[in-house]
């Protein structure tokens, strides 16, 4: 297989724990000599970060292995990505164009059916990660709207803005909450949708009556969707909603 060398080095405090573009050259071709891969070119990028795309030497690598439809020898993910969920992108750009990735220090080769299930391994950890920081993030922000805060541009649907509020951390330092307070009228129309549920009414009919005798929900006309994310909310243990409604 025609094969593409890239080797980056950043200069750091712990630089002689790092090894050095030269040194990652030659594991890189004694690993090719060893799989009988040819190479075709050789990039390096010395003294960049590998937390930016912006590294000539990088760039010119990808677009020539694309071009050949090679392999692309890296001596670990960190000289080639500056995070796992952009090495799988990349490799999943490399695909498109029948190129693939091989890094020595973790054992990938794309080329072969093992290498492919290991990375798709990483990244399903990679996705799992996002996930649960997600799922962290929202949980926050569920306690914080619990506590009156506003987290988003506008107030939930029931709500509306009220006084924000002054605090002082345990520096000194101040700063503004944006608070929420119950809105009368679209409070009564959240009850009334709640109270039509509880009838056995379906998302489409709740929207139909809501249509016939409560105002229309900020200068939008009600519909199932708006009625479903409301009563989902509801459902979260009396939180308010996070997302204007309608």
């Amino acid at each position: 297989m025609k094969a593409i060398i890239y080797a980056r080095f950043s200069p750091r405090r712990n630089a002689d724990l790092c090894e050095s573009c030269e040194t990652q050259l030659e594991h890189s071709r004694a690993y090719c000599k060893l799989h009988k891969h040819v190479i075709v070119d050789e990039y390096r990028d010395d003294g960049f970060s590998g937390a930016t795309d912006d590294r000539p030497g990088f760039q010119e690598a990808l677009v020539h292995v694309c071009r050949i439809h090679g392999a692309l020898i890296v001596y670990s993910l960190s000289r080639f990505a500056r995070s796992l969920e952009h090495a799988i992108t990349t490799v999943r750009h490399l695909e498109r164009y029948r190129a693939q990735l091989i890094s020595l220090h973790e054992n990938i080769d794309t080329t072969n059916p093992a290498g492919r299930f290991v990375f798709h391994v990483f990244a399903a950890l990679d996705q799992l990660e996002r996930e649960r920081i997600a799922e962290r993030t929202s949980e926050a922000m569920l306690r914080h709207q619990s506590a009156g805060r506003l987290m988003g541009a506008l107030p939930p649907y029931g709500y509306r803005e009220g006084p924000p509020k002054i605090v002082t951390d345990a520096a000194g330092n101040t700063r503004t909450i944006r608070m929420l307070v119950e809105d009368p009228d679209e409070q009564a129309a959240v009850a009334e949708i709640a109270r039509l549920h509880a009838e056995g009414l379906s998302h489409r009919t709740i929207a139909h009556r809501m249509d016939d005798s409560i105002h229309e929900p900020r200068g939008q006309a009600w519909c199932h969707a708006t009625i479903r994310r409301i009563l989902s909310r509801l459902s979260d243990s009396g939180t308010p909603p996070h997302q204007t409604e309608g």
